[in-house]
């Protein structure tokens, strides 16, 4: 993009604070490191986050099963680690909230204990689903319950089957301390809030897998409205839950070893978890404050696919709309590089390189996921792109495709890189798209821009 192209306006919403907790990367400089390398998270389900004894079937034959048993895991490691600094054990609350937290305690690091206690901070952050203990809560409760009966009535094999039900709940079910505040979802935003003693207004999006995009957006209006004057946006997921791998499996969507997007090879998603969180601002506000910016968030284009076949049916006339609202509202100058949704599912895969390769015909545009390597974090699956493109324009290089072999539909215009890709120099300012299409055909497209000192807004 040449830099005479760009724009820059008072309102343009910029990013001048990040942090993260992914799958092996406790930090955006572990994660950056971690992509450049081909570090890939992926591990068999940890004996502390469920019994795959039984919930696993490598055969399939029992449908409320999975034939999955591997993911891309925040280590028990990490957490401990986050326990210390914030102070809080995941006894007391969630691993969620403790990702939630550790991000947010890295990205306020750009803010002064005065700028967060006077300025108007907003927490607006992608979430899909709750954290798996809050239903391994409830089944603890109906557990006790069932044990309580049986002493009572003591039916024949009852102490078998207490001990059973004793031993399970002690392997796998938090202590139920603080359950008041770790009851229902929104939990995550009562310990940000009191945390770090923010007082904006707070809400949790669910969008499914575009959830953090849609959080950004939602964002990106209240501070270009006036209705905050920074904002804590992002995604978070910390639901891996036998649960959601016997969904998945169901439609068939699950890979039974890695995530390959886009290649020939790949036979599906690998899940992830994770937080992203980024701290947003007016740039007006940013440059008079002497706050470094890492990106201006340009544009970003939704739409939903309206009549479709399923709710896990993609269309590319729905993804080419969002593509087109994104890019009429930031200028139609092409991105150097596009962090596409790529999960590594043949009709998901197949759909966002067919809608690429007819928006972008005039164009060729470097691709990439870091599904890959995290797996697919869903809530907070945008965010984990935005911020890869985030340290890509810092370091003006886009990670290698350790994996990559051959692409799934031949396509001459998209390319994935295989090799370090180096970005041009800083007379050339960068331009790169990012992608999240959640179930429900709900599609978003964010526009990210590089920033220059030595232009005016």
């Amino acid at each position: 993009m040449n830099s005479s192209k760009l724009s820059y306006q008072a309102n343009d919403v910029c990013i001048i604070g990040y942090g993260c907790v992914l799958p092996d990367a406790p930090t955006p400089e572990q994660y950056w490191k971690n992509l450049n390398e081909g570090h890939s998270a992926l591990s068999e389900v940890p004996p502390t986050r469920w019994d795959t004894e039984a919930h696993f079937d490598p055969n399939h034959q029992d449908s409320g099963k999975t034939y999955a048993n591997q993911g891309c895991f925040v280590s028990d490691e990490i957490i401990t680690a986050i326990e210390t600094r914030v102070g809080i054990t995941h006894k007391q609350t969630t691993r969620l909230n403790l990702m939630a937290l550790e991000s947010c305690r890295q990205a306020l690091d750009v803010l002064n204990t005065d700028e967060i206690s006077t300025s108007k901070i907003d927490i607006i952050l992608g979430c899909m689903a709750a954290d798996e203990s809050i239903a391994h809560r409830a089944l603890s409760r109906e557990c006790k319950k069932t044990l309580r009966q049986l002493a009572k009535e003591k039916p024949l094999g009852w102490e078998h089957a207490s001990a059973t039900i004793d031993a399970y709940l002690r392997n796998h079910i938090p202590v139920e301390n603080n359950e008041e505040d770790v009851v229902v979802n929104t939990s995550v935003l009562h310990h940000i809030k009191k945390h770090f003693d923010i007082k904006g207004e707070a809400a949790l999006i669910d969008a499914a897998c575009a959830s953090s995009l849609a959080a950004i957006d939602n964002a990106v209006s209240r501070l270009q409205s006036g209705q905050c004057d920074i904002a804590l946006s992002g995604g978070i997921e910390g639901d891996l839950g036998a649960s959601t791998f016997a969904l998945f499996c169901s439609v068939g969507a699950h890979s039974k070893t890695r995530c390959y997007p886009f290649d020939k090879k790949s036979s599906g998603l690998v899940q992830g978890e994770g937080a992203v969180i980024f701290v947003l601002q007016r740039l007006e506000d940013a440059l008079s404050q002497n706050k470094k910016v890492y990106g201006i968030i340009k544009g970003c284009g939704s739409s939903s696919d309206g009549r479709c076949s399923s709710l896990f049916s993609p269309s590319v006339p729905g993804q080419i709309l969002a593509f087109q609202r994104a890019y009429r509202a930031a200028g139609n100058t092409p991105p150097d590089y596009i962090e596409c949704h790529g999960t590594g599912t043949s009709i998901g895969d197949t759909t966002e390189l067919t809608s690429l390769s007819k928006f972008f015909s005039k164009s060729n545009i470097t691709i990439g996921s870091s599904k890959a390597y995290i797996g697919h974090t869903k809530g907070a699956a945008g965010a984990a792109g935005l911020l890869k493109c985030l340290l890509a324009m810092e370091h003006r290089e886009i990670p290698p495709s350790h994996y990559f072999e051959n692409l799934k539909e031949p396509v001459k215009t998209i390319h994935v890189n295989r090799e370090v890709f180096k970005l041009p120099e800083k007379n050339h300012l960068l331009r790169m798209g990012v992608s999240s299409f959640g179930f429900g055909n709900i599609n978003y497209h964010l526009i990210l821009d590089e920033f220059s000192q030595h232009s005016s807004i």
